[in-house]
């Protein structure tokens, strides 16, 4: 018994990182009622039928795993706008499922040992926010843009009008378990905690890092000229930026068994989520660095392979 939980439960990342993932739901819900709960539960449940399909299928190769599967489905739901139709998370979990499945089966020489971690959750969203981008940052809840999107058009005299309070509490439009301020530092907090009792759950280290690499990019390069405390604050709690550094960024799989390069990773990471967002065309890239991040260690660990010999 103590074994079944320390591998699903103790020292589980998925597992650990659906404490923070409730704890988003519960303030989804209070915000944006019956909805998220709704969107939510449709996600999970597509989710666990795919997987549970590319089990049996051919020229596919996936080991069922409720614990992925969960944190996939919710991960991608709470990511989405309260507006946004139930179809949407769809449109990015089956051809991230298909194609990683498809590398699995297929073993190609190129991998390293072990595959490639390829940040599921992280990559469906931005297929979403690529091809649906009008969907998938359509904010018609409590005020009629989001701060990232009052960010990407200067709207200064709109920003100078934002109280703390509504960014502590959640009490702006943007994707559904990412506005609230509390919540999400509230579960960095637990991150870290859990982190230093049982290290193999995550990384506290990499969001940590995240986070100061997306700061000093804000305090360099600002978007408003309210201040540059205001651009780090706001930089910080607008779009996906907080919640892809405390559940995908905290995912040490991600990253080489090297330390510095983790950290150097993640900072580089965060640097580069905010410098996407002054020249690139959505509104927010933080589920793109995380796929950089994971490109980037794929390619360090294939040449530690031929410096190796292997």
């Amino acid at each position: 018994m103590k074994k079944i939980l320390k591998k699903y439960i103790y020292e589980n990342y998925h597992a650990n990182a659906m404490v923070i993932l409730a704890a988003c739901v519960i303030m989804a819900q209070y915000h944006f009622g019956e909805r998220a709960l709704r969107m939510a539960a449709f996600s999970v449940l597509f989710t666990v039928m795919l997987e549970t399909a590319l089990c049996f299928m051919p020229y596919f190769r996936r080991s069922f795993s409720i614990s992925s599967s969960l944190f996939t489905a919710l991960s991608v739901s709470l990511l989405m706008p309260a507006a946004a139709p139930y179809w949407l998370p769809v449109c990015g979990i089956f051809p991230v499922y298909l194609f990683s499945a498809y590398l699995k089966a297929k073993k190609f020489k190129f991998l390293p040992p072990g595959g490639a971690v390829l940040p599921e959750g992280a990559a469906a969203v931005f297929l979403i926010t690529l091809f649906f981008n009008r969907l998938a940052f359509a904010y018609p809840v409590n005020k009629s843009r989001s701060l990232a999107y009052m960010l990407q058009s200067s709207m200064n005299a709109e920003l100078s009008e934002i109280r703390f309070a509504d960014i502590y509490s959640g009490n702006l439009p943007g994707p559904m378990g990412a506005t609230c301020l509390a919540v999400l530092a509230g579960g960095l907090v637990y991150l870290i905690a859990r982190v230093i009792r049982r290290p193999k759950t995550g990384t506290a280290a990499a969001p940590v890092s995240y986070i100061l690499g997306a700061a000093l990019t804000a305090l360099i390069f600002q978007r408003t000229n309210l201040g540059r405390q205001y651009s780090v604050l706001f930089e910080l709690s607008s779009g996906m930026l907080l919640f892809a550094a405390v559940v995908f960024i905290s995912d040490r799989r991600l990253y080489p068994d090297s330390r510095p390069f983790r950290i150097g990773l993640a900072f580089g990471g965060g640097i580069s989520a905010v410098l996407l967002r002054h020249i690139g065309f959505l509104e927010d890239w933080s589920c793109f660095t995380v796929i950089l991040i994971a490109a980037v260690t794929f390619v360090l660990k294939i040449r530690m392979e031929k410096a190796n010999g292997k």
